[in-house]
């Protein structure tokens, strides 16, 4: 789990289907309690996704995955 893009960008990248992410975006003024707060809420919906490999993004109103290996277009 990051903030930075950089890890999400690797995968897509080298297409692995593994290790799974979450991208915490649009969070730099969120205090800790509250992303805590964010994960607990969302996390549990993705918990198939991330066992098989995926990148989840989560922000303040919406959370979103993207499946891996993530194919060229």
């Amino acid at each position: 789990m990051s903030a930075d893009t950089d890890f999400g960008t690797i995968l897509a990248r080298r297409q692995l289907a593994k290790p799974s992410f979450v991208l915490l975006r649009r969070t730099q003024n969120v205090g800790p309690d509250e992303v805590g707060s964010l994960l607990v809420r969302n996390l549990p919906a993705f918990e198939r996704d991330l066992n098989e490999g995926a990148i989840v993004v989560i922000d303040d109103t919406v959370a979103r995955v993207r499946r891996l290996p993530i194919t060229p277009v």
